[in-house]
């Protein structure tokens, strides 16, 4: 195995592999692929992986074919080290290695169908390896013709992308994304022969701006249950004037108009931090997103909302059945009226 670290200035922002504090993306032209936990509190090991084939790999990536079947390490390394220019700015490992495909938990058994998601057990026992193809598109030919290559001595490689700076918490997810070797991995997996490896791994962890907005780069690929799903474990507060800003707080909205009972606590308390912040642009986002909550039909449905002790939720919460007592609960709340915020907000 050979490894060599690069730092790249000037990348184009072509192909990326980023994180948000919740959700591990993968850009190619657009982002093209959303992995993310189906709860990150529960404690559960389910993963939600949702992807749009419809992007252009072959024409990043066509050029490494060849070195990628019958090159060195090092001629590898220097075609992959030039290839890293089409990636966002920042600091890459690229290393090769030669594994056994058994270390591996291989997932390809979806389809690119039109606003669905594969749903997967995470284990950190193995390295989980997703596919960037739907397996409806891996050609029988293609991997018979890898088999009878790496039969007649042939190490043809592939080339895989990963994230090794998702912070403490996430320090354990170990997700690799297949740009290039589809066909390759299935003809190692079915000759039951270690499989060579390139790999790039991301080191660096990406800007505040460009971490923020990386919901509004995946969410037009995914349904609503799952920008739900997303924006209540990792909900954001947007004040700032900006296409960005406005793209996501209308997302934000929809979820306050449309969750069922439950409120996520992590929305609840980011309301509650914009309420009693001293930024009266922070105050005014605020007070919006609690005149949603306030129109709701609470004849249909009455709502959970947890009390708040100290900035933090308590294990005690308020079942509110009528606009009145929401109105009540906000008094209790933040000791005024949603009127009286609004007066005083400058």
């Amino acid at each position: 195995m050979i490894s060599k670290t690069v730092e790249i200035n000037s990348g184009k922002n072509i192909i990326d592999i980023s994180f948000d504090g919740l959700v591990l993306c993968l850009r190619i032209s657009k982002t093209i692929i959303a992995d993310f936990y189906d709860d990150r509190y529960l404690g559960t090991m389910g993963r939600y992986f949702v992807l749009n084939s419809d992007y252009e790999r072959d024409k990043y990536i066509k050029n490494l074919n060849n070195v990628l079947i019958d090159g060195t390490d090092e001629i590898i390394l220097e075609k992959i080290i030039g290839f890293l220019n089409l990636f966002n700015s920042g600091i890459y490992c690229v290393y090769t290695r030669e594994s056994n495909v058994d270390y591996y938990k291989i997932h390809y058994d979806y389809y690119n169908v039109e606003d669905t998601f594969y749903h997967y057990d995470y284990t950190v026992d193995f390295r989980n390896l997703m596919f960037t193809q739907p397996s409806k598109s891996i050609s029988r030919e293609r991997v018979d013709f890898y088999k009878e290559l790496i039969k007649s001595g042939y190490k043809p490689r592939v080339l895989t992308v990963g994230h090794n700076n998702l912070g403490f918490v996430n320090s354990h997810i170990n997700t690799e994304f297949i740009l290039d070797g589809h066909h390759k991995l299935l003809a190692y997996s079915e000759l039951g022969v270690p499989c060579n490896f390139v790999h790039i791994e991301k080191e660096s962890e990406e800007d505040k701006i460009y971490k923020k907005n990386l919901f509004n780069s995946y969410s037009y690929f995914l349904t609503e249950e799952l920008k739900a799903e997303i924006i209540g474990n990792n909900p954001k507060m947007y004040i700032e004037n900006s296409e960005e800003s406005v793209k996501y707080n209308i997302e934000f909205d929809n979820y306050l108009r449309t969750f069922q009972k439950y409120i996520s606590g992590d929305v609840y308390k980011l309301i509650f931090k914009s309420i009693n912040s001293l930024n009266n642009e922070e105050k005014k986002w605020g007070l919006s997103k609690l005149r949603i909550i306030e129109k709701k039909d609470f004849s249909k449905e009455k709502l959970i909302l947890w009390n708040i002790i100290n900035e933090h939720l308590s294990l005690s919460y308020r079942e509110i059945k009528s606009k009145e007592e929401f109105n009540y609960f906000v008094l209790e709340t933040f000791g005024r009226s949603l009127d009286d915020i609004e007066k005083n907000i400058t």
